[in-house]
């Protein structure tokens, strides 16, 4: 009954569009021990690591210790936009796709954890690396950048995971792949202006991308050009130059947040507006609620970049 209940999963998760596989913990133990390995060799940077990937479960959680498999799904996703006002006029900032989407998770629960339930097992979310599980479970493989592509969607899509009490297919995981056709292309080394992508090398520098600077505390670094930024967090570079990748523009957002003159200037300044839905909307979809001084320094950065005063 629970081998059936891995079929019927995936069969209700792909008729929405999500990928989804199911990883067994060895497959775990593989994807920690290579970003070990990697932060060990210095190809992953220590405050990279310390940020992103320290933390993660290694075991199943107590609450659900009976766990054997994880539950990795892969949404496709547009991305979300800040339709702000200036006083010179329309201002919109990109929020790419895979931030602040809490309401996915709610959504794919209430797909398979009733299949779940028929077959008596039960499932909580889990904090793993997604992209590493992913790529060996068949979901996406590697682009230049180290950002995984799926076909038809290139990276515009969410991961998320779950332990689950069902068994995982005996060798339903291999190593990661990369795309044959970053071999000869080389779009998105040329797009990055921090020069994060190593020649020769699937590992970038993420101490220099954009996206790690713009989700981090404090002021941008002296070396970092005025032009860098292009989105209001993270970054759409070494993506929107991808020949893999549709067009951004071809995307459905995701959602579109307007704000008036007033809900706008509180943004740039930093500061939250108590009695403004749109403004929290806006901290939510990029994942910084309780951080508007980081959306802040990040619009104003972009405002900057654009000319725009």
């Amino acid at each position: 009954m629970r081998k059936a209940a891995e079929a019927s999963i995936k069969v209700a998760l792909e008729a929405r569009g999500w990928g989804a596989a199911l990883c067994s913990l060895d497959a775990l133990a593989d994807a920690l021990a290579e970003l070990e390995g990697l932060r060990d060799e210095g190809r992953i940077a220590a405050e990279v690591y310390r940020r992103y990937l320290g933390g993660f479960d290694r075991a199943p959680p107590e609450r659900l210790p009976k766990a054997s498999s994880l539950l990795i799904l892969a949404a496709p996703l547009g991305p979300s936009i800040l339709a702000l006002q200036t006083e010179a006029g329309p201002f919109e900032a990109i929020i790419p796709p895979t931030y602040g989407i809490p309401e996915l998770r709610s959504e794919a629960e209430a797909v398979f954890g009733p299949l779940l339930a028929a077959a008596g097992a039960g499932f909580t979310r889990a904090r793993v690396p997604l992209k590493a599980l992913a790529a060996r479970a068949g979901l996406g493989r590697y682009g230049r950048d180290n950002i995984l592509r799926r076909e038809g969607l290139g990276s515009y899509f969410r991961l998320e995971s779950w332990w689950t009490e069902l068994e995982a297919e005996e060798g339903s995981w291999g190593p990661p792949e990369p795309l044959e056709s970053c071999a000869s292309c080389g779009a998105c080394a040329a797009a990055c202006p921090n020069g994060c992508l190593r020649p020769g090398n699937f590992v970038v520098d993420a101490s220099r991308c954009t996206t790690f600077l713009n989700e981090g505390d404090g002021a941008f670094p002296g070396w970092l050009g005025a032009g860098a930024h292009d989105a209001a967090v993270g970054c759409l570079r070494c993506q929107g130059a991808c020949p893999e990748n549709p067009r951004l523009t071809e995307l459905a957002p995701l959602r579109r947040i307007e704000l008036d003159l007033r809900e706008s200037e509180s943004l740039f300044e930093g500061r939250l507006l108590p009695d403004s839905a749109a403004c929290r909307a806006a901290l939510a979809a990029a994942e910084m609620d309780d951080s508007p001084e980081l959306l802040g320094r990040n619009l104003r950065a972009l405002r900057l970049a654009r000319g725009a005063r």
